[in-house]
């Protein structure tokens, strides 16, 4: 009789163990998921967007926040690449708006911009999950705007027919045609201390912009 009761007891504290291991993963499983998940923030300056292109998982949360007389403002690619000031329906916020929140339920490609600022070029991508493919990445990566020791301004791109220099307070300082044969320009133009926003429009009418800090 004590042989078959301590068996039992053996089998029950075996069982026990296991449904405790089995739990502990659980937990493990859940809160690594759990902790995965980030937070984001899209901020609108002045005449541009920190970051412009930005990566985020599926279920992570995007805050939007405006900063003076700016909005973010989803759209379709189409008015996104041609700077049409419209909405699709998706995520906004309004001028000067202190920030809302977003959760990324689904991946996919999503295209913003500032509506009253649009012809200018200020926009962004957002990529979400599946979305995050190194096609788009390299794509976006063809384009370069530095400064080398001398100050002057480098510029790396493909199949770019014009670039266009903006000061913050979104003046046109220097424009220029480029060959689409070409891939680099060295600027050989005075430009005063402050930031400028670099716009590459390429053959299939994509603008692309590049923020430069000049000190």
């Amino acid at each position: 009789m004590c042989f078959l009761s301590t068996i039992i007891i053996f089998t029950l504290t075996k069982s026990l163990l296991v449904v405790k291991y089995i739990y502990g993963l659980l937990v493990l499983f859940f809160g690594l998921n759990s902790s995965a998940q980030e937070t984001h923030i899209i901020t609108g300056y002045d005449h541009y967007f920190s970051p412009d292109t930005a990566f985020v998982n599926v279920g992570d949360t995007l805050r939007l926040v405006s900063l003076g007389y700016h909005s973010i403002t989803e759209q379709d690619s189409m008015d996104w690449v041609n700077n049409t000031s419209a909405d699709n329906g998706g995520f906004w916020i309004g001028l000067g708006g202190s920030g809302d929140w977003f959760t990324m339920n689904q991946s996919g490609k999503y295209y913003f911009n500032c509506n009253p600022h649009a012809t200018m070029g200020m926009k962004g991508v957002l990529y979400v999950g599946s979305a995050l493919g190194q096609k788009e990445v390299s794509y976006i990566d063809e384009f370069k705007a530095y400064l080398d020791k001398t100050n002057r301004l480098n510029l790396d791109y493909t199949n770019v027919k014009s670039i266009n220099v903006y000061s913050i307070t979104g003046k046109l300082v220097y424009t220029t045609p480029a060959d689409c044969r070409s891939s680099r320009k060295v600027v050989d133009f005075k430009f005063d201390t402050g930031i400028y926003l670099v716009s590459f429009l390429n053959e299939n009418n994509i603008r692309v912009t590049k923020k430069i800090i000049i000190q």
